[in-house]
């Protein structure tokens, strides 16, 4: 996902949440629009709008909320709000170089929907796991390293603790928690 913009109209008195994602992102992958929309779970929730942009020469889709959130003061006062809707359907990447953090949409069959797991409980489930085969069952560890599966473990050891740290701290903080810039 290229961006998350929040957009307001003063004489509504509305502000709602607007995405931003690269047709070619999708194409790459042979995702459809209708597609993205379904699987990530976002389709009682946005809809495409027109015109889409270009950046450069990629054309971003714009995906619009459907339902605007009244707002009384500021625009600003209910950010959190639409947050809080959309957060769900995001998945996360803290980085250490700007922009910092990085939105995914998690694209899940619908039948599986139900099962799904928010990211902070997901990346915790896994190191549960793995700490319970490194402590009851070591054997199994090394089998698993050794697997067709072993060089995504590693990725998963070395990135997602990280991750996890960044996440769980912006839960707890209730805003965004990210790696300071070297400068």
């Amino acid at each position: 996902m290229h961006r998350v913009e929040f957009r307001f109209n003063d004489s509504t008195k509305e502000v709602w949440a607007e995405l931003g994602i690269f047709s070619d992102d999708l194409t790459r992958f042979g995702i459809t629009r209708k597609r993205l929309l379904q699987e990530s779970g976002l389709s009682t929730l946005f809809r495409e709008v027109s015109p889409s942009e270009t950046i450069g020469d990629r054309t971003l889709i714009r995906l619009e909320q459907k339902k605007a959130v009244k707002y009384t003061g500021r625009p600003s006062d209910k950010i959190a709000d639409i947050v809080k809707v959309l957060k769900p359907f995001l998945w996360f990447s803290v980085m250490t170089i700007p922009p910092f953090r990085k939105n995914y949409l998690y694209l899940c069959p619908p039948s599986e929907r139900s099962d799904m797991l928010a990211q902070v409980m997901s990346i915790y489930l896994v190191f549960f796991y793995l700490g319970s085969v490194t402590r009851y069952r070591p054997n199994l560890f090394q089998s698993i390293l050794d697997s067709k599966y072993g060089s995504h473990l590693e990725e998963v050891i070395l990135n997602l603790p990280q991750q996890f740290l960044y996440l769980i701290a912006s839960e707890f903080a209730e805003r965004e928690v990210v790696h300071a810039p070297l400068v």
